[in-house]
């Protein structure tokens, strides 16, 4: 009898001790599960900006024939470091020993310097040691006497900054990121905002507008631009800065959000 109590009173027991700690052992799993719910909502969340930041990007896509693989790694290459010291050395010698640091080809456009009266021959350069990009550097040198730079058929080609001014290249730039509207009207006011924005802000005396060889042309979401190399190259950062500020910030590019003073003086208007 005692022998049956004993098994009763365990097994009555247990079913107690089970009837009490399971409610507490669910509320434990469904915190657990929802703990993990929480932390993966968190990480898309903080993934999501940075995979945006890779999707969206506004290149220009060149008329003409050039070799885009090989424009991308001399740009890439000018974003390397080097330590460069010169006293008093002749800029063609500076050129020759950056393009053998570089692993890249630069050619020089001797005829253009002659016609203005200058060459990379005559002049020299002295530049304290420090360690710089080799963009920086070649802007340091090339400013020395009025000169500059810009990629052409996977080269790097330094010239004199009127020729460079005058050779026009006309990209395609699909500026749809910038200009995301409800209608036709607010569309057409974002991408006036976008031009005057370009023509205020990068080489303002080079657009045709106040009688400067480049041109800017708008087909629906689309940007048809003639410039200079250079000029191209700003407009692109230009392009990427604004799309990181609407990404970084969560800020609309709208009408009447860029300051009009910025505007100032930069022969905008006649793209409408």
């Amino acid at each position: 009898m005692i022998q049956q109590f004993s098994k009763i009173h365990w097994l009555a027991l247990i079913l107690f001790c089970s009837w009490i700690l399971l409610p507490q052992t669910t509320v434990f799993a469904q915190s657990q599960e929802a703990t993990q719910a929480e932390e993966t909502k968190e990480t898309k969340q903080a993934e999501k900006p940075h995979q945006q930041e890779k999707v969206q990007q506004i290149r220009g896509m060149s008329l003409d024939e050039e070799n885009e693989e090989a424009r991308a790694k001399i740009y890439a290459q000018l974003k390397e470091k080097t330590n460069i010291q010169f006293v008093d050395t002749p800029i063609s010698d500076v050129l020759d020993y950056l393009m053998a640091e570089m692993s890249i080809p630069i050619v020089v456009k001797h005829k253009a310097f002659e016609e203005e009266g200058s060459s990379p021959r005559d002049s020299s350069i002295t530049l304290q040691p420090r360690e710089i990009s080799f963009e920086h550097a070649l802007n340091l040198i090339l400013n020395e006497f009025d000169a500059t730079w810009y990629v052409e058929n996977g080269v790097l080609i330094v010239s004199t900054k009127t020729e460079e001014e005058y050779n026009l290249k006309t990209k395609v730039y699909k500026i749809s990121p910038l200009i995301q509207a409800e209608n036709h009207d607010e569309m057409a006011a974002l991408a006036r905002q976008v031009i005057l924005t370009i023509t205020g802000t990068i080489n303002p005396d080079s657009w045709s507008t106040v009688g400067g060889p480049g041109s800017l042309t708008v087909w629906r979401e689309t940007l048809i631009i003639k410039a200079s190399p250079r000029t191209h190259d700003q407009i692109e950062r230009l392009f990427q800065t604004l799309l990181k500020l609407n990404q970084d910030q969560s800020m609309g590019f709208g009408p009447g959000e860029i300051t009009e003073g910025l505007f100032q003086g930069n022969g905008g208007g006649g793209f409408f």
